[in-house]
């Protein structure tokens, strides 16, 4: 997923286009690619690199305890284009996120781009959701512990639970029926 951010960098708001007062909606998908482009200016000019050697540091928070540990986390750009700065996680994925999702359809997350030029930081604040992945990898590898598996030789999937219970399903070959 891929988000457009630009930064305003007299008022220290965030938009979604150097004109306007649009917010950025930013809500990617947990265990999926995250890009965020960034673009600074100051009021009333076009985008640009800041100035001087800006050190950088982009964190996804817990919206509800900003002081807890940072979810994910990058510390330089991962390209820089002619007006603007990318920002990109491969797969959003971490400890600390999983626990926060949980078994939540998404969590309230707030992302935080924050720049030092010569001592001076200043940083961004922007509420996001991380939505939970429909097709998450499990944390854990599932359990077949209470089932005992084999194919028969008249083409069957045989199950038998733990219990004793036994469960034949018929294979076929070629096409399934209709």
């Amino acid at each position: 997923m891929e988000f457009d951010i630009y930064v305003n960098t007299t008022t220290k708001a965030a938009r979604t286009a150097i004109t306007g007062t649009g917010k950025p909606s930013v809500a990617p998908v947990y265990q999926s690619h995250l890009k965020l482009n960034v673009w600074f200016f100051a009021e009333g000019e076009a985008a640009a690199l800041l100035t001087g050697s800006p050190a950088f540091v982009v964190a996804l928070k817990d919206f509800e305890d900003p002081t807890a540990d940072v979810l994910l986390q990058l510390t330089a750009p991962t390209d820089t284009t002619a007006t603007g700065y990318e920002f990109e996680w491969d797969y959003i994925d971490s400890v600390a996120l999983a626990a926060l999702l949980g078994e939540n359809a998404s969590v309230p997350t707030m992302l935080e781009i924050v720049w030092v030029i010569s001592g001076v930081r200043e940083r961004v604040q922007i509420p996001c959701s991380i939505a939970n992945s429909y097709a998450r990898i499990s944390d854990t590898a599932p359990d077949f512990t209470p089932y005992q598996v084999s194919i028969t030789s008249a083409g069957y999937l045989r199950l038998v639970k733990s219990d004793g219970s036994v469960f034949n399903i018929g294979l076929n070959t070629g096409e399934p029926p209709t």
